[in-house]
């Protein structure tokens, strides 16, 4: 008989009898990580199998297991082994159990999180508190909201303010497309737009694209976070750029900008926009190329960088992009209109701070986001505990 133990950074997940069946291993939201029965629970959206031989399958995963480096579909597993599924890398370890008189092997799959990937991803939540605490130390006493946004304004006015952020969202979307010099933008309309408050919780989007709205405020939190270690705070008159995805999620095409806005010398919260690039240098036009072995072979990589210092843009910044582009009119056309998005989404937050008031603001800010947690809490409890699959295919 053998067992098949699952840690995850030490700590035990899961532990199962194998004998003669056949467990598997997949990813869940939780924590990440699935075992699955097949042949108890007939779910088949399935990564990878160990066998209780100690051999490894790849059942149709999305981007293939790696042993050693090397892609598999079957293996024999060997003391040592370093599996590699998406972004994590499991160790295969085999050892004796010590009872030689059943002939236990205990088989343990360690879980450890990839260096630039898993890892960067827990560091966001503590990040984001750290930032967050230390911009709202500098907001005014007053500003603190009340419990109740009722007190402050009615359920009319409530929904004025909401549809006015929709709208301010919409509006940066408008300008960044209508100002785009390149196709892509003007035409595709790859760009997407989204605000947020002092902890660097998003508060409105519009309705673009999803892939960058997800993406947004982890990348938001994530260059918080880089400029905390730098111990660099956000001043007025500023705008900062990034297209790092281990910074701000998806590909170096897609640029982030994002601008802080600061009401009473204090920052109160952030226009964001994030526009797919058409050429960000790298081997191949296009900068996707299919032969690139590492980030670097797809283009140029820019960490949180000052775009926009005291009102000003940094023109060496915008020549730097334009220098690594095979369109560099349209790259340096691009960016100023990302740069435009932003100032209207700062300019309509700041009309309504002085329409409405600090208080009053943050107060139904606060209560949009605890519909929307209310609202998508019940949603998920309709879906009910059901495990649903899909299978689509995609030529390439």
């Amino acid at each position: 008989m053998a067992r098949l133990m699952l840690s995850l950074d030490g700590q035990i997940l899961a532990e199962y009898n194998m004998n003669k069946e056949r467990y598997t291993i997949g990813r869940l939201p939780d924590n990440d990580i699935r075992i699955d029965n097949p042949a108890v629970s007939g779910h088949h959206s399935l990564i990878i199998n160990i066998l209780n031989d100690s051999f490894l399958e790849d059942l149709n995963s999305t981007n293939g297991t790696y042993v050693n480096g090397k892609l598999i579909k079957k293996h024999a597993m060997q003391h040592g082994d370093v599996i590699t599924v998406g972004h994590h890398q499991l160790r295969f370890v085999d050892s004796q159990d010590g009872d030689t008189e059943q002939d236990e092997f205990e088989k343990t799959m360690v879980i450890t999180p990839s260096s630039q990937g898993e890892e960067r991803i827990r560091r966001v939540g503590a990040a984001v508190d750290q930032a967050a605490k230390a911009v709202a130390a500098k907001r005014p006493p007053s500003a603190s909201p009340p419990d109740n946004a009722a007190a402050l304004l009615p359920k009319a006015k409530l929904q004025v303010l909401s549809g006015a952020l929709r709208a301010a969202c919409e509006e940066m979307g408008v300008v960044l497309i209508r100002a785009a010099h390149s196709s892509n933008i003007k035409e595709r309309r790859d760009a997407s737009s989204a605000l947020f408050d002092t902890r660097g919780e998003m508060i409105m989007q519009a309705e673009h694209i999803p892939v960058h709205l997800g993406s947004l405020p982890w990348g938001l939190a994530r260059t918080l976070e880089v400029l905390a270690a730098r111990g660099v705070t956000p001043a007025p008159g500023e705008q900062w750029i990034v297209n790092d995805p281990y910074v701000a999620g998806t590909h170096l095409n897609d640029v982030t900008v994002i601008r802080p806005i600061f009401v009473d010398g204090a920052i109160f919260g952030y226009a964001c926009n994030k526009a797919h690039h058409a050429d960000v240098g790298g081997a191949v036009p296009g900068s996707m190329s299919a032969d690139a072995r590492d980030l670097f072979g797809e283009g140029l990589v820019l960490p949180p960088l000052r775009i926009v210092r005291d009102g000003l843009v940094v023109d060496e910044i915008v020549e730097l992009i334009r220098a690594n582009s095979r369109s560099p009119e349209a790259r340096s056309g691009d960016l100023r209109a990302q740069l435009a998005g932003n100032a209207t989404g700062e300019r309509r937050v700041l009309e309504l701070v002085e329409r409405y008031g600090v208080v009053a603001f943050d107060a139904a800010v606060e209560r949009f986001l605890g519909e929307s947690e209310r609202l998508t809490r019940a949603a998920l409890r309709a879906l009910g505990a059901e495990v649903e699959t899909g299978r689509r295919f995609v030529e390439q």
